[in-house]
């Protein structure tokens, strides 16, 4: 005889276990692990409270040696391996207002400047 396990309910989930259709606070469509690179840029988010926060991080800050052309692979691991310091200085940046609006969220931009 199997056992259904029922998956811990997080409680960031709508509460679909239930079946009902009763839900539970909205789970926001931004992951905080994604990290995207376009534009000249490497993005990721933060949020706070109810705010989404998008950060996008200059590829010349995650690219310090000279060299060939980098693929998106090379700037989403040096990203993923900043990722802590980066959040800090966008996380100060953000305190300070230094920030910008977007359609649906603030965007802090950190250049090699904020890192000086």
């Amino acid at each position: 005889m199997r056992v259904r396990r029922r998956a811990a309910q997080r409680p960031d989930m709508p509460n679909s276990a239930s079946g009902n259709g009763a839900t539970g606070p909205v789970r926001s469509k931004f992951d905080p692990r994604a990290v995207s690179v376009a534009f000249g840029s490497a993005s990721f988010f933060l949020r706070d409270a109810d705010q989404v926060v998008r950060v996008d991080v200059d590829l010349d800050v995650l690219d310090r040696e000279p060299g060939p052309r980098r693929t998106r692979d090379f700037y989403r691991q040096r990203l993923l391996e900043h990722r802590r310091e980066l959040a800090r200085v966008a996380w100060l940046k953000y305190l300070a207002g230094l920030h910008r609006q977007e359609v649906r969220m603030l965007v802090v931009a950190i250049t090699a400047h904020d890192l000086a």
